[in-house]
């Protein structure tokens, strides 16, 4: 509910604006002055002075003329000195030039009240000199006056610093009330002479409209990912206007270290850099893991080999100085993401709960020596893969047994001429398990362990996956001569003699 201001009469109006004509007098005058001494060189200067008022004196002039007679040059020159300062870095120079076409430079002197709580977002004032100091309505504020209750003994110290708030040069204050249609929260008066620039608000909101817009877009993506739930209303609310979306085409790669990311839409591969060292063993190549995998020079035996990690999927986020961010991510179609620059993001939020979304993800990815595990199981089963067919192709007769004495053939087999034979463990596909072979290879021939000891006995044999591997006894008709029953390897099961 707004408050009603009480009517002034026109003595008092006529001077405000005899003191206003003062004051922008005086604020000329010292200008002109200066810029009488200023050389041209230092007036065509584009860099920007940090201990003084941020512009020169030229530019100040300029900010003194009507919106009309500005050139366009000179406001983008403006504009492009004012894109390198704080408030003002989340606009494009587009906007930023179009903000100072309808601004003007004004003066305030101590004493002076610059906002009064309660008022109608009207200007917004980005501060080159002087001070402003905020006061705390206890009315507004409830929350202070309740610390302030709690706290009334030895902190009340500390509750009189939380109701107070300086502005000094290179803030922008104001802006949020424009934004967001709300009243002032507090009251500021002036406690050092202030040199400032103003914005007014039928200025502004059509000129941001379009970044407004994006806003609103972005306010809704928040929502959408669980991290976001603990923040605060406002806390998101001002995370809209520092987040921004960006599409990658399909085949792209994206650089995390210092951006955070949250996808939106599509798929994204996590491609695993590893730094494989190269060496002999018993005469033998081997591979282990480089011991410093963030080196940048290495010699001639060290290769690099990349490792697909995961595949990203709509609603994950990565980017925020987990273990991930140092991994390339490819694009594996056409993706949107949202993104945010993470010193700014982490600022947001309790820092024990981003710690604890950081562990979260490092405790999603496998660490470097998985990895590389993973990649000398790959590489060992290509080579038994290339090996196995190799050995199916040499065009022997593969449905073939050789003839071998019958006795032989139905003796039994205990565990003890296992060992005999160097035949110390079963494959886990001979007792049950899935078969490695079977998506590889159509043909269902089996090698394992005992291939050689049972190509000697009964050579090449085509076999299908038994259903049951316990003490199973097979009838097999020889010669028509009747069934002959026999106890034998869990493998032998269930395949057609073949003379």
């Amino acid at each position: 509910m707004d408050r009603k201001r009480k009517d002034v009469s026109c003595s008092t109006k006529i001077r405000s604006i005899i003191r206003k004509i003062s004051d922008n007098k005086k604020l000329l005058e010292k200008i002109l002055t200066d810029l009488r001494n200023t050389t041209d060189d230092e007036s065509s200067d584009l860099s920007i002075d940090f201990e003084g008022d941020f512009i020169n004196n030229k530019e100040k002039l300029l900010l003194l003329t009507r919106s009309e007679s500005r050139k366009e040059s000179d406001l983008k020159r403006l504009a492009q000195k004012l894109s390198f300062l704080e408030p003002f870095r989340q606009y494009p120079q587009s906007i930023i030039r179009k903000l100072v076409k309808y601004s003007r430079l004004i003066g305030f002197e101590a004493g002076r009240i610059l906002l009064d709580a309660g008022d109608k977002p009207l200007c917004a004032y980005f501060i080159l000199s002087g001070e402003v100091k905020v006061n705390f309505d206890k009315v507004i504020d409830p929350i202070q006056r309740l610390l302030e209750t709690i706290y009334n003994g030895e902190l009340r110290g500390h509750v009189q610093q939380l109701k107070t708030k300086t502005y000094g040069r290179g803030n922008l204050i104001g802006m949020n009330e424009f934004l967001y249609n709300e009243a002032r929260p507090s009251r500021m008066f002036v406690t050092k002479d202030v040199l400032c620039i103003q914005f007014k608000k039928k200025y502004i909101i059509p000129t941001l409209l379009p970044l407004i817009n994006q806003w609103c877009m972005v306010f809704e993506y928040l929502s959408e990912f669980e991290i976001f739930k603990y923040l605060e209303f406002e806390a998101k609310r001002e995370l809209s206007t520092i987040g921004k979306v960006k599409k990658y085409q399909a085949r792209s790669l994206i650089e995390a270290t210092d951006t955070s990311y949250f996808l939106i839409e599509g798929e994204i591969t996590v491609i695993q850099r590893l730094l494989v060292e190269n060496y002999r063993f018993n005469r033998k190549p081997q591979k282990r893991l480089y011991h410093d995998q963030n080196a940048l020079e290495y010699g001639n035996n060290v290769e690099s080999i990349f490792m697909k990690v995961c595949v990203l999927s709509k609603g994950s986020y990565f980017g925020l100085g987990e273990r991930i961010s140092k991994s390339k991510l490819w694009t594996s179609d056409t993706c949107r993401v949202l993104y945010f620059s993470k010193q700014k993001l982490l600022q947001y939020g309790s820092p024990e709960v981003w710690n604890a979304i950081k562990a979260r993800l490092d405790a999603m990815y496998p660490p470097d020596d998985e990895i590389f595990k993973i990649f000398q199981y790959g590489r060992d089963w290509l080579n038994y893969k290339k090996d196995l067919l190799c050995q199916l192709n040499r065009g022997r007769g593969l449905a073939t047994i050789h003839e071998v004495p019958v006795t032989l053939r139905c003796m039994k087999l205990k565990r003890s001429f296992m060992r005999n034979v160097n035949m110390t463990t079963i494959p886990d596909y001979l007792v049950g398990g899935s078969d490695p072979l079977e998506d590889e290879i159509n043909h269902p021939f089996v090698l394992d362990e005992g291939g050689p000891l049972r190509e000697y006995m009964f050579g090449r044999f085509k076999t299908e996956p038994p259903h049951s591997f316990e003490n199973t006894n097979v009838e097999e008709k020889v010669d028509n001569r009747g069934s002959v029953e026999y106890e034998t390897f869990p493998s032998f099961l269930n395949y057609d003699l073949l003379k």
